[in-house]
């Protein structure tokens, strides 16, 4: 009950302390996470088959969960994916009905611009952040370019819907391929677990602060340590390894000189981005470090 209808209420333990309560939270979700059919999806909605009774199967269900998540007190903006089949499929149901000719020309003009500020977006983000993966960013706009070339004789519908193709070509493999493997590098908790898969398996691994990242990406047993007595023991044993916070490194390095730091690992907080993180120019500034620590007997890394 607390789990479910306890966050709903928000009377339940689960909390989150980065949650903005807002009503209007998913329609604006809704605007960026639809791209790029946000604006047929708007258009759509005004030529639905209000006589089709088997529509209102989708209509009922896609109204009823977005009121719900948008009147809960735990609000998080990907719980909106869920609704995305539903709209997708209002706006084929849409374009299919939209006859005239000035409103097909209008909706490709906008997928036309949209394809064409996605670009912008792209080349600003790699002269911003200094992304150097330069071949796939250019591979995934010279195809979504590709793909307006073969539309230009189709009819009014079929470019719309090949613009919209050519803007997720190109905007989003250049999210996946570039920008997001990126600020991966700057979760320390999973690239140092990633060392540690490929180091060794006869360390004993351990961390005094619990981090979820870590956790979940070693493959080995991790111990959790938080106690000043529990470090002491933990890194006693053969082969210890842990991994700390900066704040604890300097706690620990105090109390046992002979300490020694294995790896450095840079981290930011990649689900808040903020613009002083995403200039190359900044970045240092903000970043806080984690690092891969153990005794002068631990395993040293490769």
């Amino acid at each position: 009950w607390d789990s479910q209808f306890g966050r709903f209420f928000g009377t339940g333990p689960i909390t989150s302390h980065t949650n903005v309560e807002s009503y209007f939270l998913y329609f604006h979700t809704l605007l960026w996470a639809l791209l790029p059919w946000s604006v047929l999806f708007i258009v759509a909605l005004f030529y639905q088959d209000k006589t089709n009774h088997k529509q209102w199967i989708i209509w009922g269900s896609a109204l009823l969960t977005f009121t719900l998540f948008s009147l809960s007190n735990f609000q998080l903006p990907h719980y909106i994916v869920i609704l995305l089949p539903h709209f997708s499929i209002l706006c084929a149901q849409g374009l299919s009905r939209i006859t005239q000719t000035t409103c097909l020309k209008w909706l490709k003009n906008c997928q036309l611009f949209l394809f064409s500020a996605s670009i912008g977006v792209i080349i600003f983000l790699v002269c911003f952040m200094g992304i150097k993966n330069i071949f796939i960013t250019v591979l995934a706009v010279t195809a979504g370019i590709a793909i307006l070339i073969f539309g230009i004789r189709k009819s009014y519908e079929q470019k719309i819907i090949l613009s919209g193709y050519a803007f997720a070509v190109a905007f989003y493999l250049f999210m996946n391929l570039s920008f997001y493997p990126l600020l991966l590098t700057y979760q320390a908790g999973s690239m140092a677990a990633a060392d540690m898969n490929q180091w060794t398996k006869e360390a004993t691994i351990g961390m005094f602060h619990y981090n979820t990242a870590f956790r979940f990406n070693l493959k080995n047993k991790v111990t959790f340590a938080p106690s000043s007595q529990e470090m002491e023991t933990f890194l006693q044993q053969p082969n210890a390894i842990a991994f700390v916070s900066q704040s604890e490194l300097h706690k620990i390095k105090h109390l046992y000189p002979q300490v020694s730091i294995l790896k450095e690992y840079p981290d930011f907080p990649v689900t808040r981005l903020k613009p002083i993180f995403l200039n190359k120019k900044s970045r240092a500034s903000c970043l806080t470090n984690y690092y891969l620590i153990g005794m002068n007997h631990a395993i040293p890394p490769p």
